[in-house]
């Protein structure tokens, strides 16, 4: 998004006629040095590497395929100043020259620049990052199961705004006839997007569990704005589908990629899946649980323990 904000600044440049200069700043990794405030990360320095060669060779078609987790990893905040600026140079050849590199003081700080442009088709590069994005999004949805495929379709449909009526899904005997809690979580770019769920069956079939949840959490989640057409193609689903929970004396019953848990204390209540990323002991797993029931750290509850099979 940021290079196509820069695609737009070149576009009324052009319409207006007029020449401008484009300062794409900000730090590069900011964990390059042990002592420091920010101290040592071993990514840091890798990250510096290879932004300066991107950069220094004016390779914007890299800069657009990095993640924003390889840059929030290496703490930076200059990728997306950059991502714009070279926006602003998308379809041109530039004269590009990298000229000093520093991290003195545990920050690093670079300067590349760009001059005396020259048309050159071939360069334009959100063009052809966004075909790449989109055989990625076709291998990925043939690789879909039955109950990612069914979720994917419900948020697809009803982000575009249509009607659920007319799609032509084909549906298991599994999903039909069957009844369970399910829950559809939403990634995009590594983040998550939209999380909701169901403890227990709550519809007539699991098909319509996925489907009711599928649209909550596109659409309803209250943590996150409604997603947009734009994003669909860059979205990771996953659909959990819950085992009968079973009620536990103690902690020392839970295992964080096998089991999920439920802790219940006077009607509130809070539930976290298992094999989260980040969540990797009990205490955290119990910690996140009572977070989201509004049970205080300090008070015991009820613990409850359930496994999930996960279709992604």
């Amino acid at each position: 998004m940021h290079y196509e904000l820069g695609k737009l600044i070149q576009k009324a440049a052009i319409r207006l006629g007029r020449s401008i200069a484009v300062i794409g700043s900000g730090d590069l990794s900011h964990c390059q040095k042990a002592g420091t405030h920010y101290g040592f990360k071993e990514c840091g320095p890798k990250y510096d590497a290879k932004i300066m060669d991107v950069m220094s060779k004016g390779d914007f078609g890299q800069l657009l395929s990095m993640t924003d987790q390889e840059a929030e990893k290496a703490m930076v905040c200059g990728q997306k100043p950059f991502c714009l600026m070279a926006g602003v140079l998308d379809g041109y050849h530039p004269e590009s020259k990298g000229l000093a590199h520093s991290a003195e003081f545990g920050v690093g700080y670079g300067i590349c620049t760009y001059e005396n442009l020259k048309e050159d088709p071939s360069r334009n590069f959100l063009k052809q990052q966004e075909e790449k994005d989109h055989e990625a999004y076709l291998k990925k949805t043939a690789a879909e199961d039955d109950y990612v495929a069914l979720a994917r379709s419900t948020i697809e449909t009803v982000v575009a705004g249509k009607p659920l009526s007319g799609r032509s899904v084909l549906l298991s005997d599994e999903l039909l006839n069957s009844r369970a809690g399910a829950f559809v979580s939403i990634h995009e770019h590594g983040q998550l997007r939209g999380c909701i769920g169901t403890t227990a069956p709550v519809q007539t079939s699991l098909a319509q569990e996925i489907v009711q949840n599928a649209q909550s959490a596109a659409l309803r989640d209250p943590r996150f704005p409604a997603i947009q057409p734009y994003e669909l193609e860059d979205l990771e689903i996953k659909v959990d589908v819950l085992k009968e929970p079973e009620p536990i004396e103690s902690s020392d019953q839970l295992d964080v990629r096998k089991y999920g848990v439920i802790v219940s204390k006077n009607g509130r209540r809070g539930l976290l899946l298992p094999d989260l990323e980040g969540v990797d002991t009990v205490q955290k797993q119990i910690s996140i649980a009572k977070q989201k029931a509004g049970i205080p750290e300090h008070e015991d509850v009820h613990l409850e323990r359930f496994e999930v099979i996960r279709h992604v």
